[in-house]
């Protein structure tokens, strides 16, 4: 994929090293293991390993202030709605891997009470209801991934617009005054 950036024709690889240059290091929350598993829900082990809410976000990694010069700003203003929507789709993509982890937990365990023929019909039920929830609960994890990747080719795609036509502009008056 290309992307018409800051004047210049970015790749795939020029994306993703801009991503590293924007918000290096940013990624990873902690799975949750087995005892997560039983002390909640695998959302509340994932809750746990982010900040409280977007003002803490802030607060922890201040930005500068915004540029003065409206081309700087409009990039400034693009890239920061980029970056948002990278740290979103971050964020739904681990929930999705933590309810996958979770969901295979259950079926491992499930899988081990079947095999025991001396367990208790009850505790397969809970379990059967527990993988059905967590189930549910990852369908709608990955609705809010699907969404979150779209909103972030719509923002990639309105930066690549709106950089051309600054561009163009550019181009435009240099000819004129030069012309």
């Amino acid at each position: 994929m290309n992307i018409y950036f800051s004047g210049r024709l970015l790749t795939a690889n020029d994306l993703g090293a801009e991503q590293e240059a924007v918000q290096p290091g940013v990624g990873a929350a902690v799975p949750a293991t087995s005892s997560d598993l039983h002390a909640g829900t695998p959302g509340e082990a994932l809750a746990r390993s982010l900040p409280a809410s977007r003002f803490d976000a802030v607060a922890l990694n201040p930005q500068p202030l915004p540029p003065k010069d409206i081309n700087e700003l409009v990039q400034w203003v693009l890239r920061e709605s980029y970056t948002s929507t990278t740290e979103d789709l971050r964020f739904y993509a681990e929930k999705v891997k933590v309810y996958n982890d979770a969901k295979k937990q259950v079926r491992d365990e499930l899988h081990r009470a079947r095999e025991a023929l001396g367990e208790v019909d009850s505790h397969i039920k809970g379990l059967e209801d527990k993988l059905n929830s967590v189930g549910d609960d990852a369908q709608l994890a990955n609705v809010d991934l699907q969404n979150t990747l779209q909103k972030q080719q719509q923002t990639l795609q309105m930066m690549s617009n709106i950089s051309k036509q600054l561009h163009d502009t550019a181009l435009s008056l240099i000819r004129k005054i030069g012309g």
